[in-house]
């Protein structure tokens, strides 16, 4: 069956090649589970378990629906979850990385709530950590520019534009290049 006007459908190769992505997505989603359980301590696991949150959250609607339908059990993830693993990688070790402050602000972004945002964004720039290297000051980086843009009356939500657009302008960029940058500490 099937309504007319959609894209046209995969190829063979294009099904096998999104279910291979599927099943690598839920395998990496419960590694990161099992290492996070493992060393309540480390706050890298929850970070890399928030990216992955955000990053399956933020998925065009297109490919989530086409992951349902060529998947029982597609991977499922909110911002809201993002946020949670964000703030539990800090509650485990404190300013640890801008990276986690700045993503937990941009999860606040996504979620509409600026001014707990503009907190985490202000966190990132006092970050002391020098182990991070260049990651951690294009972090820093980030934050400020996001920070500038809040404070010049950017938009943190809303239709057609401002923070909250180009947030998910930016994970969506990521998404199509093959998934956020993700380089271990």
């Amino acid at each position: 069956g099937g309504g007319g006007g959609g894209a046209p459908p995969l190829t063979a190769e294009q099904e096998a090649s999104l279910r291979g992505e599927i099943q690598a997505a839920l395998e990496i989603k419960a590694q990161l589970s099992r290492a996070a359980q493992r060393d309540e301590s480390d706050p890298w696991a929850r970070f890399y378990l928030g990216l992955w949150c955000l990053e399956v959250a933020n998925a065009p609607s297109a490919t989530r629906k086409l992951a349902g339908a060529l998947y029982p059990l597609p991977p499922t993830a909110t911002v809201e979850e993002a946020a949670s693993e964000f703030e539990a990688a800090e509650r485990r070790a404190p300013g640890f990385s801008a990276r986690n402050r700045l993503a937990l602000a941009r999860a606040r972004i996504l979620l509409g709530e600026e001014a707990r945002a503009r907190e985490w964004l202000s966190a990132a720039l006092s970050s002391d950590v020098v182990a991070g290297g260049r990651e951690e000051e294009r972090a820093r980086d980030e934050a400020r520019a996001l920070l500038l843009q809040l404070a010049s009356g950017g938009e943190a939500a809303g239709a057609g534009g401002g923070v909250a657009s180009e947030v998910e302008k930016r994970v969506e960029s990521a998404l199509s290049g093959g998934g956020l940058p993700i380089e271990l500490p």
